[in-house]
């Protein structure tokens, strides 16, 4: 195992540091984008979905929402691959880990002639 030296640690805390600063400019420019459709769609729009009529709602609004239920959606969908790989690593390991108790038991067992 290798340690971990003072400068390794500080690039941890930098990286995630740098992501959270990221992440945060993502979310400001995606909120600065709604309000700007928002306030450039004003007109109400009335839609009826399976036969019921919705209440008047600003065309910006709907659009900002639509885009945000779309990104919502896909990122939860692209999850589902990475909670595969992620189950999958985790039987692995303890595959390894039962493997490796076993050797270690077997090394230690005496041999029979």
């Amino acid at each position: 195992m290798v340690a971990q030296t003072s400068e390794t640690r500080s690039s941890g805390g930098i990286v995630k540091g740098l992501k959270a600063l990221l992440v945060l400019a993502l979310v400001i420019v995606a909120l600065v984008l709604g309000v700007w459709i928002s306030v450039d769609n004003p007109q109400p729009v009335s839609l009826v979905l399976m036969g019921f009529s919705l209440p008047p709602i600003a065309q910006g609004v709907l659009i900002t929402g639509v885009l945000m239920l779309g990104a919502i959606l896909g990122f939860v969908i692209s999850l589902i691959p990475t909670l595969k790989i992620t189950n999958e690593n985790l039987s692995l390991r303890r595959k390894v880990r039962r493997r490796d108790k076993e050797l270690g038991r077997l090394r230690k067992a005496p041999l029979k002639d």
